[in-house]
């Protein structure tokens, strides 16, 4: 991930700090910064949130987070929403990545 190790640097949180608000261990994280291992989306969504970033800031690569989001079904997890919902959900978040292309 292109800009981890920067973004928590500048908000000044160690690796086992960042590690415990995302649920995660220390090993794991530094993996993430080191390029060894991808988060998951929904610990990329975490480690966005914590960071205060989009997902996009944190890794600096649309395609990336559009996989990952799709990936983690994040976009079907959406707290019990009915189908309709889920479905427009999905919808919107194709069309802003692909307006983003």
């Amino acid at each position: 991930m292109k800009n981890l190790k920067l973004l928590r640097k500048q908000r000044l949180i160690s690796q086992s700090d960042l590690a415990s608000k995302v649920g995660v261990n220390q090993p794991l994280l530094s993996g993430w910064e080191r390029g060894t291992g991808r988060p998951s989306g929904r610990n990329l969504q975490k480690l966005a949130q914590v960071l205060g970033v989009s997902m996009e800031a944190l890794i600096g690569d649309k395609k990336l987070v559009a996989a990952q989001v799709a990936e983690s079904g994040l976009a079907d997890d959406v707290y019990g929403l009915t189908r309709a919902v889920e479905k427009a959900v999905k919808n919107t978040i194709q069309r802003h990545f692909a307006k983003k292309r």
